[in-house]
């Protein structure tokens, strides 16, 4: 995975905290946290196979779970405490979530030429 991505991700998850000042606060919490019933990047996943406009697109954003697991996937990694199905969900995450990115970019293209 490209170290450029790494760094986003934890821009990302900086960005989140700063804004959610409450989560700031729990991570300790978040390493006890088991949320394991679905993967950071399901929401993704669901979002687009559901069928998407332009304006849904650049309105998409994860919810405080998912939020909420990508710290703690980021912490772990930053504390060297990840299993390699936590590396794997952190990358998969950080290839959709680029993507993402790209297509809110088009997205709003799309918008403004209507």
């Amino acid at each position: 995975m490209h170290s450029g991505l790494w760094k986003h991700a934890i821009r990302s998850v900086s960005i989140v905290c700063s804004i959610n000042e409450g989560t700031i606060g729990k991570k300790s919490s978040l390493m006890t946290t088991s949320l394991k019933t679905n993967k950071v990047y399901d929401e993704i996943i669901d979002f687009i196979a559901s069928g998407t406009t332009p304006q849904s697109v650049v309105d998409f954003k994860l919810s405080e779970t998912a939020q909420e697991r990508l710290e703690e996937l980021v912490y772990r990694h930053k504390e060297g405490i990840m299993t390699p199905e936590e590396k794997r969900e952190l990358d998969h995450f950080l290839t959709l979530e680029h993507i993402m990115t790209l297509a809110k970019a088009r997205a709003h293209i799309y918008i403004k030429t209507e």
